[in-house]
């Protein structure tokens, strides 16, 4: 009985012990993001191509992400802050020289939206650091095909979050887009 008293205060106090020199760790509240990969699927059938982009990524206060019902301003359709994920599409012009792709309106571009990241908390209404992975897909369209096929695209990507602060930019590298 004493030495599985022993046994079991000796076990709280390491618990205690090693949550104790756990260390929230702080970022700032102005997301960070970094590069991972980047990479073209080929569909098959009924699935589409897509282009698949993972970036890394840091919150101070962990205000990423919108929900779908999320349209009020300043996050309504018809305002600068409705995407928060913002990617510029670049196509290589000459060997290794790339230039923004002219969009027009009638052309859809890569910017988009992307869910609500929330950190673990006991109390939600508390601001918390979060840190992860963010993997972001578009379907192409046979005219990204048509237009930029046997040519090497990259993207220059920035995110923003709720409160509007802006991430850095990053690019990806290159990947070669097949022709249609």
């Amino acid at each position: 009985m004493y030495r599985s008293l022993v046994y079991i205060v000796l076990i709280g106090a390491i618990i205690l012990f090693l949550t104790s020199c756990f260390k929230e760790p702080t970022f700032d509240d102005v997301p960070f993001i970094a590069f991972k990969s980047i990479e073209y699927k080929k569909g098959s059938g009924t699935v589409k191509d897509s282009i698949i982009v993972s970036i890394s990524f840091q919150d101070g206060d962990g205000d990423l992400g919108l929900n779908p019902n999320e349209t009020n301003p300043p996050f309504d359709q018809n305002g600068t802050d409705y995407f928060n994920y913002l990617a510029d599409l670049y196509y290589e012009t000459s060997p290794d020289h790339f230039e923004k792709y002219p969009f027009n309106s009638n052309l859809p571009n890569f910017y988009g939206r992307f869910p609500r990241l929330t950190p673990k908390s006991s109390d939600p209404d508390k601001p918390r650091p979060l840190e992860g992975t963010l993997i972001y897909g578009y379907e192409t369209s046979p005219g990204l095909n048509l237009l930029l096929g046997n040519k090497r695209i990259k993207f220059f990507i920035k995110m923003k979050d709720r409160a509007l602060h802006q991430s850095n930019e990053i690019q990806t590298d290159p990947i070669l887009v097949p022709p249609l």
